[in-house]
């Protein structure tokens, strides 16, 4: 038998309350299909975590893919690897997001069209 905990510790209200929001969407599946495709090999490995100089909170898989709320369901936070952009498929330029999709193994799929 395990026992896992999470630790709370440095988060105020405000973040515990986003985190309950990212694992209720989750838990009701309301996740876009790039949410998905990234995740979908091992969709129950995930934690969520909380930048506290940002603000933003987010559900992390251990290859450290991040997914938080845009348009009212889990997306994809992509990070571009060249130019160290950050953001929803949607916020790219056309040639960033095709950089990004194939960075992620999307390339082939009509994701962020």
């Amino acid at each position: 038998m395990a026992v896992h905990e999470v630790n709370f510790e440095g988060w105020g209200w405000r973040e515990i309350s986003e985190g309950s929001k990212l694992l209720e969407l989750f838990f009701n599946d309301k996740m876009s299909r790039a949410f998905h495709a990234i995740f979908e090999q091992d969709p129950n490995n995930l934690t969520l975590g909380f930048n506290d100089s940002s603000g933003y909170v987010w559900l992390q898989d251990e290859n450290y893919n991040i997914a938080m709320v845009s348009k009212g369901r889990l997306d994809i936070y992509f990070t571009d690897s060249e130019t160290g952009e950050e953001g929803f498929i949607e916020d790219f330029d056309t040639k960033t997001r095709k950089r990004v999709k194939k960075e992620y193994g999307l390339e082939d799929t009509n994701i962020g069209n």
